[in-house]
């Protein structure tokens, strides 16, 4: 007779980075960003990406990132030449109409080729325990996923959405890799239709709220006369649509979050598990906007760095 297993114990993402430590870096990529004309971004972007990767450790081993500012500025350079070379040829064959649609769907089918590769560098600059991510998602899939069938889903009034989430996010999840452990991700639809019914449902109801209480309020109201309504009306129609569609944001947002991660899973071994509230996340990303206005933008890596704990 075996003795019982244990089940396997959780071990959490943490996150040690400070405020503090990250105004330094955050200035210093500001102002010589600044100095450079823009240049000096593409290696803010790694110091920043590097400092929020080695401040975020499992298992007591953190994650690296490996890129330099020197391959993400010819990156960009290639992108901003191939939109003025667009653009040039645009202008110069805009007479031939048919040489302009071609230009269209030619960069219709660039994007998910340029997509692909993004990921791929991304993940290959990537590291946890010294050990490289990997990316192995054809551009066929990217078509699919991120064009085709999102298209596809106007046909339905977006009612089909979820298919295109989910489809997204496997090409994304299932295609990745840690080394030779392969990520992978199967979900239901369930959960996506969910968090865009509930997303859906606050926004309407917000809505619905504020019709039926302006109705109140204006019994009288011309909607061919808006002018009606003065400043304090129209403060009141945004703020009514702050009510519905931000807090709808978070709500989609935060529940995709955990459905994704709630169904991968690493080499079939490993799972994960993701619990963000919806309303949480909402309050977090409004009182860090609120900071960031009040502060005129110096409360920016305090911002981040509470978002990454």
């Amino acid at each position: 007779m075996t003795a019982p297993t244990d089940p396997p114990a959780a071990v959490p993402f943490r996150f040690t980075g400070t405020a503090g430590e990250y105004f330094g870096i955050w200035i210093v990529n500001l102002l010589l960003s600044v100095l450079t004309l823009g240049i000096y971004s593409a290696w803010a972007k790694v110091r920043t990406k590097q400092y929020f990767y080695q401040n975020t450790r499992v298992a007591g081993r953190s994650f690296d990132y490996h890129a330099t500012g020197l391959q993400i500025l010819i990156g960009r350079v290639i992108v901003v030449a191939g939109l003025i070379a667009y653009s040039v040829l645009s202008a110069i064959l805009s007479a031939i109409p048919v040489v302009g649609l071609v230009l269209i769907v030619a960069l219709i089918f660039l994007f998910p080729f340029l997509m692909v590769r993004s990921i791929r560098f991304n993940a290959r600059m990537s590291s946890w325990s010294n050990v490289r991510f990997g990316f192995d998602g054809a551009t066929i899939q990217a078509f699919l996923a991120y064009l085709l069938y999102p298209v596809l889903t106007a046909f339905t009034a977006y009612l089909a959405w979820p298919f295109a989430e989910r489809a997204i996010r496997r090409f994304a999840v299932s295609n990745h890799r840690l080394g030779g452990a392969r990520f992978a991700f199967d979900s239901g639809l369930a959960p996506f239709y969910g968090a865009f019914l509930a997303a859906l449902g606050w926004a309407a109801l917000v809505i619905v709220i504020g019709f039926v209480t302006g109705r109140a309020l204006l019994p009288s109201f011309d909607m061919a006369d808006p002018e009606q309504l003065g400043p304090a009306g129209f403060m009141t129609i945004y703020g009514f649509i702050f009510v519905a569609f931000f807090p709808a944001q978070a709500i989609y947002t935060a529940l995709i979050r955990n459905a994704v991660y709630n169904n991968a899973r690493l080499d079939e071994r490993h799972r994960f598990r993701s619990s963000v509230q919806p309303f949480e996340l909402f309050w977090l990303v409004m009182t860090n906007f609120l900071a960031i206005v009040v502060t005129l933008g110096l409360a920016i890596p305090w911002a981040k760095v509470r978002m990454a704990h």
